[in-house]
């Protein structure tokens, strides 16, 4: 038998230079050669001599001429065909890339959103070919193409041809026209319709997700793993065994899959922020360079930040009982992350309402202000755990980086998954990462897993809402995972800030939240002296107890090791405006809201920064930033209406204040900021008959005072603050920066009553 390269090299010499063999299979091999006429290069596929006689290559010949009348941009057009010798020939466009068998072999796997984009050109193919009856009869990972830019499916109409001209003889020889692990049941048996490319292409889908051939049964069941819920279910209808049961055609494959995509990749929620968003944003990301890299973070060669979204993780077990979990994980790497200097990270608060928006991740990058996205999806089952994320350059939106994770169900596992993902991201945009940071990010806080478990459902609680219920649930979960392993250290922290929060809220009298969180705070400092977010806990004791020096150096103890917390930067400005320190305030203020952009009560919190510094124009600009977002917003009224009254401008005052208590009817702290308005604009019998509204207890002591120091009755004003004092001293730490009491600061019972609460400078 003449050498087929040879034959080929004889008879088709004049129109095609042959060069190597490049491809070799069972039904024969492929050859890179270049068309003389229109110079370029081809790809010559050969059937094997010993499988062709002379009818079936009469009739081959006739069925591929039909085939090459499909014009699609994703079908790899034939160019021509004919028999050289005893040797069956056909002629396709060459593409430079791979095929999709090849990429498998080297990846794996494919994320998801990349594995559906390649699906959507297969099934615009495979819809082109079915309008106008042809099947394709072999859709496997060696016939998709895949180029820089889209996917083209090979071969269509080579198997029909096979099948229609020499089905006999290809069995007799022993090989299968079609691929076994690509073939729907009923395709064994001689049926051909378009459902067997459904099924085909389920197959190959699953193959590309799992890193796993499909062969059905319990065995395709298991091989499920990290794959999105939406996405999964797609690709299960379209392998059903039933051509019934399956997508009843590809336009119907397509929309499915393209949904899944939307859903399980990112579920987003349109925020409608609009040019609002973008005037807030503008000029941010040099500001925060300049004023995070100042913070003593390692920053890298020329101190260059770079800025970072995490997205929330997708519940990719679709279980709402496993909300928490994937939640916590979310937070965890965003605190993993904003220990790296040289990131700017968006807090977790910023980010959460994209849980549920169609904008696409370089659309949500424009709107926080960053330069890269991170997203993924989180699924939990049994004893493992799947993580797969994604690295977006949101300016090119391109991946830069990408990862799937499945492991066993241990902390080792869990903990060294989050701080694989910092480092690699750390690497990928070329953030230099200091021994220290490190050595924190390879640290493993506990080894029980029940105790984790349990944090991470108090965390979620306690990020949840501020009710008493949720907080004191929070507590409970804390205090067990105490209970499981007594050196959790981010449990101790957990407690801590839960009897803040009950604190600050007036749910808890001071002698019964301050001690124990002092005491869980410390503990959790004994624990781990690294870990920022018990320093910035015990911060905010020591400031309720008026310990305010003590406070200052564990705010900025938690910023030398976690730069990039928002929360931080927000509670040590609140110190900061309490002991006057109004320009240091303010810009902790703005850097807590340039690393929580979208965040209400950080913008909020630069409001009441800049109030407390007087600068009474910039707190109006900030809270009416607010109210365009959230026209009802109490706190944002509440200091413009402030505001506006100290500025001299009392209708607007009154009108803004008067709006938060009849939205808050009953909350005595809107009541009597609109008697002081009434008081400060000449008003004192109104401001009188307001303040009658009022019981006269603890938490408010001190706002009474003030009605009453600005409408000149300063003894009774006094009484009121030496009652406050002896109830709670913390009650009056914000006393001394406070405008609204200026009324009050010529009396030198001011100043002895300020000493007296821990303000030894004055």
């Amino acid at each position: 038998m003449s050498d087929p390269h040879e034959v080929l090299h004889d008879e088709l010499g004049d129109r095609y230079t042959l060069e190597d063999a490049i491809g070799e299979g069972g039904m024969g091999t492929v050859y890179l050669a270049r068309d003389r006429k229109h110079d370029r290069l081809v790809a010559i596929k050969t059937v094997r001599p010993d499988l062709t006689t002379s009818e079936i290559r009469e009739r081959f010949e006739r069925e591929i001429s039909i085939t090459a009348h499909l014009q699609h941009p994703h079908i790899l057009p034939l160019l021509d065909s004919g028999v050289a010798g005893e040797t069956l020939y056909y002629v396709m466009t060459y593409v430079d890339g791979e095929s999709l068998r090849s990429r498998l072999e080297r990846d794996g796997r494919i994320p998801a959103d990349e594995l559906v984009r390649i699906a959507r050109d297969v099934t615009e193919a495979l819809q082109c070919a079915h309008e106008q009856g042809v099947v394709h009869r072999d859709i496997k990972p060696e016939n998709i193409l895949l180029t820089a830019d889209y996917a083209v499916v090979a071969d269509f109409g080579i198997a029909k041809a096979l099948v229609e001209t020499g089905a006999e003889t290809l069995t007799r020889t022993g090989l299968a026209v079609g691929s076994p692990a690509y073939m729907a049941p009923e395709q064994i048996d001689g049926t051909v319709t378009p459902q067997i490319d459904i099924f085909a292409l389920g197959a190959v889908l699953y193959e590309a997700a799992t890193g796993q051939r499909y062969r059905g049964g319990a065995e395709a069941e298991a091989n499920w793993w990290g794959i999105p819920s939406d996405l999964r279910a797609v690709i299960q209808r379209a392998l059903h065994p039933s051509p019934e049961q399956r997508w009843p055609d590809a336009p119907a494959f397509r929309t499915a899959l393209e949904a899944s995509v939307r859903t399980s990749r990112r579920p987003w929620r349109t925020v409608a922020l609009g040019a609002l968003t973008a005037i807030l944003l503008a000029g941010a990301s040099w500001w925060v360079a300049a004023n995070l890299n100042g913070g003593g973070a390692e920053g890298g060669e020329g101190g260059s930040i770079q800025s970072l979204a995490v997205l929330p993780l997708v519940n990719l077990t679709g279980d709402p009982q496993q909300e928490y979990f994937v939640a916590g994980m979310h937070e965890a790497l965003i605190s993993e992350l904003a220990m790296i200097g040289a990131l700017r990270v968006i807090s977790r608060t910023s980010v959460t309402r994209y849980a549920d928006t169609e904008l696409s991740a370089p659309e949500i990058a424009a709107e926080l202000g960053v330069a890269t996205v991170l997203e993924g999806g989180v699924q939990r089952a049994g004893d493992r755990v799947g993580v797969n994320v994604r690295l977006i350059d949101a300016n090119a939106d391109r991946h830069l980086w990408s990862q799937t994770y499945d492991e066993e169900l241990t902390t080792d596992n869990i903990f060294m998954i989050q701080g694989d993902i910092a480092r690699e991201i750390a690497a990928a945009l070329q953030a230099t990462l200091a021994p220290e940071t490190r050595e924190r990010m390879e640290a493993q806080p506990t080894e029980s897993l029940a105790a984790y478990d349990l944090y991470m459902r108090g965390r979620y609680l306690y990020n949840r809402s501020l009710t008493r219920e949720d907080q004191e649930s929070a507590a409970e979960h804390f205090r067990q995972a105490i209970s499981a392993d007594s050196a959790y250290a981010p449990a101790y922290v957990g407690l801590a800030d839960t009897y803040l929060v009950l604190w600050r809220r007036g749910l808890l009298p001071a002698e019964e939240a301050l001690p124990p969180g002092r005491v869980a705070a410390e503990k959790a400092l004994e624990l781990d002296e690294t870990l920022a977010e018990a320093h910035a806990a015990l911060g905010n004791v020591l400031t309720a107890e008026r310990r305010f020096e003590e406070a200052e150096r564990e705010f900025q103890r938690a910023l030398e090791l976690n730069p990039g917390s928002a929360e931080v930067h927000r509670h040590y400005g609140r110190l900061l405006s309490r002991l006057e320190r109004h320009e240091e305030a303010v810009r902790e203020a703005r850097l807590a809201l340039e690393l929580d952009p979208l965040s209400v009560a950080k913008r909020v919190s630069l409001a009441s920064r800049l109030f407390t510094a007087r600068d009474y124009e910039g707190a109006i600009e900030e809270a009416q930033n607010v109210l365009q977002l959230e026209p009802d917003h109490l706190n944002a009224l509440f200091f413009l209406g402030g505001s506006y009254t100290l500025n001299g401008q009392y209708a607007d005052g009154i009108e803004a204040l008067e709006r938060a208590v009849e939205l808050d009817r009953d909350n005595p702290f809107r009541i009597t900021m609109l008697a002081w308005a009434y008081a400060r604009s000449g008003r004192p019998e109104t401001a009188l008959t307001t303040l009658e509204r009022v019981d006269e207890r603890g938490p408010i002591l001190k706002e009474i005072a003030i009605v009453y120091g600005e409408l000149g009755e300063l003894d009774r004003a006094f009484g009121y603050l030496d009652q406050a004092f002896s109830e709670d001293p913390g009650l009056l730490t914000e006393l001394r920066s406070d405008p609204t009491a200026d009324s009050l600061r010529a009396d030198p019972r001011f100043d002895e009553l300020l000493k007296n609460v821990g303000f030894d400078d004055r």
